[in-house]
């Protein structure tokens, strides 16, 4: 980001939050970061993805998530994957793993 121009400070703020896998902890972060006082909130787990959009229900941030392995399974109001039918406010992507290598 920085090469084309993005630093924090500059032209965006970057501020960074860890729950350490704690979902209370989760819940207080996503509270906070979707009062309306962030404009765009991105997560980086499926934990982070649900608490923040269970906090984020009336769109005050745009929320971008990724590192999820299963988005619909998430139940964040994503029906199926390429589908539109989400909340607006609500996008990213899913990681995939690779199963049939993982079991054998």
């Amino acid at each position: 980001m920085t090469e084309r121009g993005y630093r924090d400070g500059d032209k965006i703020r970057l501020h960074r939050f860890s729950a350490e896998a704690d979902l209370p902890t989760a819940n207080t972060i996503a509270k906070q970061i979707t009062d309306g006082s962030y404009p765009m909130v991105i997560t980086i787990s499926t934990l982070s993805l649900q608490a923040v959009a269970g906090a984020n229900t009336a769109g005050r941030a745009t929320h971008v998530f990724g590192g999820v392995t299963d988005p619909p399974g998430a139940g964040v109001g994503i029906e199926k994957l390429g589908s539109l039918n989400k909340p607006k406010y609500l996008t990213g992507f899913g990681t995939f793993q690779p199963v049939d290598k993982i079991l054998r």
